[in-house]
């Protein structure tokens, strides 16, 4: 918080267990993380009339992927059905999006989504306890939000930052996963 107790920020950081699905799922599926989301919102009613979201950093950074299939097209003259291939790798790479999806359209329930994010997950060998020191000193994996805030006059605000991860699982056969979201984890607390 500022002096004046009204702009604040509050960090969220999360991570995947993709030695934990593995375990899980034995050799049938191969994990991924697709997704993780990071949220931001208040918890009593009082808590909503003085409480907005103003911003998100890292922001709004998508990025759509589509594979050129022009090297196809030409290779497909020397070599019949690769221009099939590149064909169906486009039309699967096609909508792919990468980056930040931010969304505080409702300023009193931000969203930060980290869409196909890299290096996102924590070995099961780092406890949850030693996770925050992982991603923050020691850049080790998983993402960090930051939510910017503005309380007015100062009062008293409960909030629930909250975050949780999508797993794409594949099949040895699947060019598409099957996602699926982990439950919600968050952490009541109180700003004033």
């Amino acid at each position: 918080m500022d002096e004046n107790k009204r702009l604040g920020r509050t960090y969220v950081q999360a991570w995947a267990r993709l030695d934990t699905i593995k375990a899980h799922y034995g050799n049938y599926y191969i994990p991924t993380v697709a997704a993780i989301e990071t949220k931001m919102k208040t918890i009593t009613q009082d808590s909503s009339f003085v409480f907005d979201i103003q911003g998100t950093n890292p922001g709004e950074n998508l990025k759509e992927h589509e594979i050129d299939t022009t090297i196809f097209d030409l290779l497909d003259y020397k070599i019949s059905g690769v221009g099939v291939i590149g064909s169906l790798l486009n039309q699967y790479s096609n909508g792919i999006t990468t980056g930040t999806d931010q969304d505080i359209s409702n300023s009193k329930n931000g969203t930060l989504t980290f869409l196909w994010p890299t290096d996102a997950s924590l070995p099961n060998t780092i406890s949850w306890k030693d996770a925050n020191k992982a991603i923050g000193a020691y850049k080790k994996s998983g993402v960090t939000a930051e939510f910017n805030f503005r309380i007015i006059d100062g009062l008293q605000v409960h909030v629930a930052p909250q975050a949780r991860v999508q797993y794409g699982l594949y099949t040895a056969t699947s060019i598409t996963p099957l996602k699926i979201w982990s439950a919600e984890a968050y952490v009541q607390h109180t700003i004033n």
